[in-house]
């Protein structure tokens, strides 16, 4: 079995740096001495085709290149095969990288390729989503975060941003202003470790990792490996409230709002009527919806 990597590159990520950085990339890769194949990317989802398809054909170790959305994919591309032998490390490539904020890894080519090198593996937790299309179950993975509402809202925009080339952090926080006065709460019905609850809903997220959205902390307490999902409820608000709430992202703090609640369970799901929702920044309509832990599933490079 070959121990060549499978590097698979997302060209828009960061904004086209995915293609103009390659250069750079490839001669850290070659400057520390790693066998590899690279695999552009020419789609939404292609990345998952890709790394099933370099399974199939004997590869078990895995690097995505891109951002959050890349390594997204990759994961929901392997995880199938349950096979304990396959590894993915991350080259920060995205606009965000929340994922190595999370883990600590530095945002730097050079850094990120040093661990994957030479750092250890670690078992890391995902979440497995279930929703439906039509009479068709779909199931998916997240590594990092799932969001819906206000930030299925935004995420949204920014994709649409992104299918023009015009994504970057200027927009993104564009998005973020222009959202937060016209988005509306929606009736939610969502179910924590079996406990029921109703409520009007502005925004919630369900995290494995604490960021988004470049170093919005949503999930302040999430722990990547003790097997519990973090679920951060953001009740309907006034604008000032609004305000107040975005304000404390940055920091985590908004959590102590009272119209904010937060949650750890092995199992969460959640009803809603034409709710946009996100995980790892991939946009999606999925309520209702059912999201479970499941822990130490995949194996990672970290520091």
């Amino acid at each position: 079995m070959t121990k060549e990597y499978i590097i698979i590159a997302n060209p828009i990520s960061g904004s086209g740096k995915g293609k103009a950085d390659w250069p750079i990339i490839e001669k850290i890769l070659n400057a520390n001495d790693l066998k590899f194949q690279v695999h552009f990317t020419n789609s939404k989802g292609n990345a998952i085709e890709l790394a099933k398809e370099y399974y199939q054909k004997g590869f078990r170790h895995f690097i995505a290149a891109g951002g959050d959305g890349t390594l997204n994919e990759v994961v929901n591309g392997v995880i199938e095969f349950n096979d304990p032998e396959i590894t993915i490390g991350l080259i920060p490539v995205g606009t965000g990288n929340d994922w190595v904020r999370h883990h600590g890894i530095k945002n730097d080519y050079a850094a990120a390729i040093e661990v994957i090198k030479n750092g250890k593996l670690v078992s890391h937790d995902l979440a497995k989503t279930t929703f439906y299309d039509g009479n068709k179950t779909i199931t998916y993975y997240f590594i990092n975060m799932l969001g819906g509402g206000f930030d299925g809202e935004v995420s949204l925009k920014v994709e649409r941003d992104k299918q023009m080339h015009k994504s970057n952090m200027l927009s993104y926080y564009i998005h973020i202003l222009g959202l937060m006065f016209t988005t509306k709460p929606f009736d939610a019905e969502y179910v924590i470790d079996g406990k029921v609850f109703k409520e009007k809903v502005f925004s919630f997220a369900v995290g494995v990792c604490k960021y988004s959205g470049k170093g919005i902390k949503q999930c302040p307490a999430a722990d990547t490996y003790d097997g519990l999902l973090d679920i951060t409820i953001i009740k309907d608000l006034n604008k000032f409230a609004i305000i107040k709430c975005l304000l404390g992202m940055f920091s985590g703090s908004f959590v102590n709002h009272p119209r904010v609640d937060t949650y750890q369970c092995k199992e969460f799901s959640i009803k809603g009527y034409d709710v946009p929702v996100e995980a790892d920044g991939q946009t999606m309509y999925a309520l209702p919806m059912k999201i479970e832990s499941v822990p130490a599933a995949i194996k990672l490079y970290m520091i």
